[in-house]
């Protein structure tokens, strides 16, 4: 892990959320592959976004045609689309390879939904909605929801209870019942969504030193989110550190002492307990 990454991430844990710059932060988890990204050139292309899209706009315009005009060039003109044909990779969460290529995945699209929108001064706020990120929008005093994956399209309540259901199955939930599915997520969350994202593609691929980065970065914003003390305790069994993996995995059951998978752990710790204890003379 770069220091400049670890270290903007240190200071964004004890920092008020709004204080938290997206865009910005995004970028610096893009410095782990990309030592020597020019992260003020990404920048500037979002503020190109903004400008060519408030340039197209008629001199009285309302919120409705802003949308309409951010729609138009991010997606008929500039042709930004979920990456459907390689949706797992990794670099569809960084958010300058979705700039390069035009291709990214449901919640780095929405993030940079959101960064556009704010320089054309909407207040675009995230969703963390099941199994797909979304963005949310007050536009003449109603409240819309947006997919940036699909083109930006509006999404109505019906829709969202459709994807519901294909999520969950039979049990779902509705968006009238829970109406919390559908609640402002703060930027802090988003970045944390973000990096268990990358966690999780990582562990997926087997690279473990790459997945105990971003879990890492995700305890520096959350210190005590149990299943990320779960996941890298169970990393540090792969890489052979049974003594950090002992005391990982007994901090989760400490935090969730009913879990799920407590036998599963409490076998874990038996073995690690073996393997680290001193022998007897």
């Amino acid at each position: 892990m770069t220091m400049q990454t670890f270290n903007h991430f240190s200071n964004l844990s004890g920092m008020p959320d709004s204080y938290i710059d997206l865009s910005e932060s995004a970028l610096h988890l893009c410095l782990l592959d990309t030592p020597g990204l020019d992260m003020d050139y990404y920048l500037e292309q979002l503020d190109i976004y903004a400008a060519t899209i408030e340039h197209a706009l008629p001199v009285e315009h309302n919120q409705r045609q802003v949308i309409d005009a951010m729609n138009h060039y991010l997606f008929e003109e500039l042709a930004f689309c979920g990456n459907l044909e390689d949706y797992e990779n990794p670099e569809n969460s960084c958010l300058a390879t979705v700039i390069d290529t035009k291709k990214g995945i449901p919640i780095t699209l929405s993030l940079l939904y959101m960064e556009v929108g704010r320089r054309l001064g909407l207040a675009i706020q995230g969703v963390s909605f099941p199994g797909h990120f979304l963005v949310k929008a007050q536009i003449d005093g109603q409240q819309i929801f947006l997919d940036p994956f699909v083109s930006g399209c509006t999404i109505s309540h019906e829709e969202l209870d459709a994807r519901l259901l294909r999520h969950y199955g039979e049990d779902a939930p509705t968006v009238k019942k829970n109406p919390e599915l559908l609640r402002t997520a703060s930027r802090r969350e988003i970045l944390i969504r973000m990096l268990r994202n990358l966690k999780k593609a990582y562990m997926d691929l087997l690279n473990f030193e790459k997945a105990l980065t971003f879990i890492e970065l995700v305890l520096t914003l959350e210190p005590d989110s149990a299943y990320d003390i779960r996941d890298r305790g169970m990393i540090y069994q792969h890489i052979e550190y049974p003594g950090a993996a002992l005391k990982d995995l007994e901090r989760y059951l400490e935090l969730e002492p009913d879990a799920p998978d407590r036998r599963a752990i409490l076998s874990f710790i038996d073995s690690l307990s073996d393997i680290t204890l001193p022998p007897l003379h």
